[in-house]
C-alpha cells in the first residue's frame, strides 16, 4: 500500500490523523519567506531570514494517507546537515517545539534523526513482528529445512507482556519448547496449561550458565540487553524482535556460529509493507500499548492479506 499525499494543511494535529512522518528539508527546498523580509536591504537580509527559521521554525505539511488512515507529513525548515551545525541540545529542542507546538505523536522517521526525538513517541515497528511470530518460524523451519518435529523454540525473556501474548498464540506443532526468564511464576499458569492440554512439558530455565539450553530456532522478546545473547543454543537459528543496534553487533562478532536476523520482510499483496508506517498506523493516535489493544490489533492483522517474503539483518 504505497503513501497517498492528499494537501497541505496548517494547525494543530486533529482527531482525523493517526500518525506523524516527521522529515528533514531536501537540500534543493525552497523556504518561502513572508513579504516582510522580502523588504529588508540585501546586507541585512541573510540574517533576518536565519533569525526567522531559528525563531517561528515554519514547517511544510501534507496529509498522507497509508492503508486507508490519515497521518500528516512534517518537513522542517532546515537539511539534516544544516541541523548539524547546531548543538545537540539545541536539535532536541527544535524537535521538541514542533512536535509540541503541532500536537503530534506515533512518530515515523529516519533512523538518523531518532536520537533527537523523545523515545516514546517513535513508532519503532517492533510490534510486527510479534504478531506474526508464527509465520516467521515456518519460514525459518522452511528455509533452514527443519521439520515440525525437529524443532525446539527457545523464548528469550527479559520482562513485559510481548513472551505471554506470544505464547498465547502459537500454533499447536510445538513439541519442544524451553523458556529462559528470571519470573518463573509468571509462567507457572501456562505451563500447567500446556501440560494439561497438550502432554508438552514446557521447560523454563532461570539460570541459563549452569544449565546449556538445548534449541533450535530462538525468538529473543527480550526489550533490554542483559547479555542474554551468550546463553542462545550452539548453532542455533535467532529472531530478535526488539532491534537493538548495539546488542546487535555484539552478537554479529561474538556469535559467529549463529544464524541470526532482526528484521522481517512484510508483504500486501506484492507490496513490500514499511514496519514503522504500519505500526503507526494500527496504534491510531494513541501510542500506549496494553495486552487488549495488541490482541485487538492481532485480530484485525490476521484478517488482511499479509505473508513474510524473508528475514534479514539490520546492522
Amino acid at each position: 500500500m504505497s503513501i497517498g499525499v492528499d494537501r497541505e494543511v496548517g494547525g494543530r494535529m486533529d482527531e482525523n490523523i493517526n500518525f506523524c512522518i516527521l522529515e528533514t528539508a531536501g537540500k534543493d527546498a525552497a523556504m518561502d519567506f513572508p513579504r516582510r523580509l522580502k523588504c529588508i536591504p540585501k546586507k541585512w537580509r541573510a540574517k533576518a531570514e536565519t533569525d526567522y527559521v531559528r525563531n517561528e521554525l515554519p514547517v511544510t505539511k501534507e496529509v498522507v494517507t497509508y492503508f486507508g488512515v490519515n497521518g500528516i507529513k512534517i518537513i522542517l525548515p532546515y537539511t539534516f546537515y544544516q541541523l548539524q551545525d547546531f548543538e545537540v541540545q539545541e536539535i532536541k529542542e527544535i524537535f521538541e517545539c514542533i512536535i509540541r507546538r503541532e500536537g503530534v505523536q506515533n512518530i515515523v522517521a529516519n533512523e538518523r534523526l531518532l536520537p533527537y526525538i523523545q523515545v516514546d513517541k517513535v513508532a519503532d515497528g517492533n510490534l510486527i513482528p510479534l504478531l506474526f511470530t508464527n509465520e516467521i518460524i515456518e519460514w525459518i523451519r522452511n528455509k533452514h529445512e527443519i521439520s515440525e518435529k525437529e524443532q525446539h523454540i527457545v523464548i528469550m525473556d527479559s520482562g513485559g507482556f510481548a513472551p505471554g501474548f506470544v505464547l498465547s498464540h502459537f500454533e499447536d506443532t510445538l513439541n519442544h519448547l524451553t523458556i529462559i526468564t528470571k519470573r518463573e511464576q509468571y509462567f507457572e499458569e501456562y505451563v500447567e496449561y500446556m501440560y494439561e492440554q497438550t502432554g508438552l512439558l514446557v521447560s523454563v530455565v532461570s539460570d541459563a550458565v549452569q544449565i546449556k539450553v538445548e534449541g533450535n530456532i530462538v525468538l529473543d522478546l527480550c526489550e533490554i540487553e542483559r547479555g542474554e545473547y551468550r546463553y542462545y543454543p550452539n548453532n542455533s537459528i535467532v529472531i530478535q524482535f526488539f532491534y537493538d543496534k548495539e546488542k546487535t553487533k555484539k552478537i554479529i562478532v561474538e556469535r559467529k556460529d549463529l544464524k541470526y536476523y532482526n528484521k522481517i520482510y512484510l508483504h500486501n499483496d506484492d507490496e513490500l509493507v514499511d514496519n514503522k508506517l504500519f505500526q503507526a498506523v494500527l496504534c491510531g493516535s494513541n501510542m500506549n500499548m496494553d495486552p487488549v489493544k495488541l490482541e485487538n490489533i492481532y485480530q484485525y492483522v490476521k484478517k488482511q492479506r499479509f505473508y513474510i517474503s524473508g528475514l534479514g539483518v539490520k546492522v
